[in-house]
């Protein structure tokens, strides 16, 4: 070969049967051999892409993991908070009873205030959500847009969640007996 330096940097295409690094290995020993050079390392781009698909999947699944316990701990808080709530408002709810209140309007004023402070949160969110969004999806070679989807339906499911508990535990408190209510306090 005429005018092969060492550190001349080029393309190769192999089309040997077998296994892609047995291929170039037995071909980059043969080279070796007969030109009497040293090459360097080489390496395959699919393998490369292939390793970064796969740190990508363990980023992921430790994601999901620590989300989930996340939004378990965030509800157990929530469930803790509207215990407390409605115990220390178990009086008066039942005096609210006692003078004609419905259940729905008890419900109502136990849980306007976990909404309010839902809705701060997913105030706060929204814009942490596109930010950090938009950041992450830049690493990537193919682009996607920002869908509203992308950002309503966890929003909707985080909301959705919480209220579930507090009415219930709302709905437990609005349904006792107005009667055993003020006796046991």
């Amino acid at each position: 070969v005429s005018g092969f330096r060492y550190p001349t940097f080029f393309n190769a295409t192999l089309k040997y049967p077998g296994k892609p690094n047995q291929s170039l290995e037995e071909f980059i020993r043969e080279c070796e051999y007969f030109l009497q050079l040293k090459f360097p390392h080489f390496h395959f781009i699919d393998q490369e892409l292939r390793a970064s698909g796969n740190m990508e999947k363990e980023v992921f699944g430790l994601f999901i993991f620590f989300s989930l316990i996340a939004a378990i701990i965030s509800n157990l808080g929530m469930y803790s908070l509207a215990e407390f709530v409605s115990s220390r408002r178990i009086k008066e709810m039942a005096i609210r009873k006692v003078l004609g209140a419905r259940t729905i309007h008890i419900l109502n004023i136990l849980t306007i205030d976990f909404l309010k402070i839902m809705a701060l949160g997913c105030i706060i969110a929204i814009p942490l959500i596109l930010y950090s969004g938009r950041l992450w999806l830049d690493n990537y070679a193919r682009r996607i847009s920002f869908e509203l989807t992308l950002i309503a339906l966890p929003i909707l499911v985080s909301l959705l969640i919480p209220l579930v508990i507090v009415l219930l535990k709302s709905w437990l408190t609005a349904g006792k007996r107005p009667l055993d209510s003020i006796h046991s306090n």
